[in-house]
């Protein structure tokens, strides 16, 4: 059994103007990439400043917090899992119509785009427009710790290479399931390694009416 654990005391020291001090990276960057290990003010302020460089926001809801919800009109990917959507959105998820109410929940909050992360069932992305189902590629798993980090990582990448919305779930997606088959957070797979999966599986996409 592996398990990730987080001491808060430095995290949570994180203060308004260390984040000003990193204006430069944040302006240089395409897509900026959080989660919720950090302050809500620290956050806050990383949020303002991305806005006002005009760059790509991208929340990782983990570990939840009610205070999450103060930040959610700024946001314009937001990743949940299923336990932290139905946190979200009231909505218990056991299946894909569960996580399509969720989703346009979660909406309504003004985030422009969730993507439901479903485990080995895949991801759902839910926009205004449409909602489309990514299903998972195969994998062997032998430790699922850090399938979220390397998911959210691999999406905001494909994302800062301009690939669509669609194409970077699957690449993210794809990247997930080879991180799991390795032992250890920090068994990631090399780029090549995603581009093969992706050539070696089928992966449909399917609206959800």
């Amino acid at each position: 059994m592996f398990v990730i654990a987080i001491y808060p005391g430095a995290n949570m020291m994180l203060t308004t103007q260390e984040i000003n001090e990193q204006h430069r990276y944040i302006a240089e960057s395409d897509v900026m990439l959080m989660q919720l290990e950090t302050n809500i003010e620290a956050l806050t302020e990383f949020i303002r400043l991305g806005k006002q460089e005009n760059k790509m926001i991208m929340l990782n809801p983990a570990p939840y917090t009610k205070q999450v919800t103060h930040l959610l009109s700024d946001i314009d990917i937001i990743t949940p899992n299923e336990t932290e959507a139905s946190f979200l959105s009231g909505v218990t998820i056991t299946d894909i119509n569960d996580a399509k109410k969720a989703g346009n929940i979660i909406l309504q909050s003004g985030v422009k785009k969730v993507i439901i992360t479903l485990g080995a069932r895949g991801s759902l992305l839910c926009e205004h427009a449409r909602t489309l189902y990514i299903p998972a590629w195969s994998a062997v798993v032998k430790d699922a710790a850090g399938a979220g980090d390397a998911f959210n990582g691999a999406l905001a990448a494909a994302l800062a290479r301009q690939a669509d919305m669609v194409a970077a779930i699957q690449y993210a997606s794809a990247f997930a399931s080879l991180a799991v088959e390795q032992v250890g957070a920090s068994s990631m797979p090399q780029h090549l390694q995603v581009l093969h999966r992706m050539r070696t599986q089928s992966n449909k996409v399917i609206h959800i009416n």
